[in-house]
C-alpha cells in the first residue's frame, strides 16, 4: 500500500492508518486498532475524510478487527459532525471488517443501527479481512474501463 497518510497515535496501544490501495483505483483502506477518544478520535477520522477527497475514493475497506469501544461523545460527534461531511465526499461503497472484540463489536453495530439511514452509501459488513477486500476488488473492478480509468455508474 501507499500514500501513507497517518499511523501510530500513542504507538503500541493504538494507532490508525490510511492508505490508498495502489492496485485498485479509487480505493482506499483505513485500519483501526485500539482505543483512541476525543481529539485522537476526531483526528483519525478527519485524516481519512482528507484522504477520500484528496484522491477522489469511491471504496473504502474499514478495518476495525482491533478496534475497542468508542466513547459515547464520540460517537454523538460521528453523528452530527461527520457523516453529514461523509455524505458530501465521493464514496460509493464501505466494506467493514467487524471488530473481535466482543463490546467493541456492539458498539460499532449499535453506531451502525443508529447512523445507518444517515450514510448516503451502503456499507458491507464482514466478520474478516480477506472477504471483505475481495468484495471491494470485484466492486471496484467492475466500474474500472479498458483504460483503467474509472467509469460512472
Amino acid at each position: 500500500m501507499s500514500d501513507l497518510y497517518s499511523i501510530s497515535h500513542n504507538p503500541g496501544q493504538a494507532d490508525f492508518t490510511v492508505e490508498v490501495i495502489p492496485d485498485l483505483q479509487a480505493s482506499l483502506h483505513f485500519r483501526w486498532r485500539g482505543f483512541l477518544a476525543g481529539e485522537s478520535y476526531r483526528h483519525a477520522l478527519r485524516k481519512l475524510l482528507e484522504a477520500i477527497l484528496k484522491h477522489n475514493i469511491l471504496y473504502v475497506l474499514h478495518d476495525y478487527s482491533h478496534i475497542r469501544v468508542i466513547h459515547p461523545s464520540d460517537q454523538l460527534w460521528f453523528k452530527n459532525e461527520f457523516i453529514p461531511l461523509l455524505n458530501q465526499s465521493s464514496i460509493r461503497h464501505s466494506f467493514m471488517v467487524r471488530p473481535k472484540d466482543e463490546m467493541a463489536d456492539v458498539c460499532i453495530m449499535c453506531m451502525g443501527r443508529k447512523s445507518d439511514l444517515l450514510i448516503a452509501h451502503p456499507i458491507k459488513i464482514f466478520g474478516d479481512y480477506r472477504s471483505a477486500f475481495n468484495a471491494l476488488k470485484n466492486e471496484a473492478r467492475i466500474i474500472q474501463g479498458v483504460n483503467g480509468k474509472v467509469r460512472k455508474k
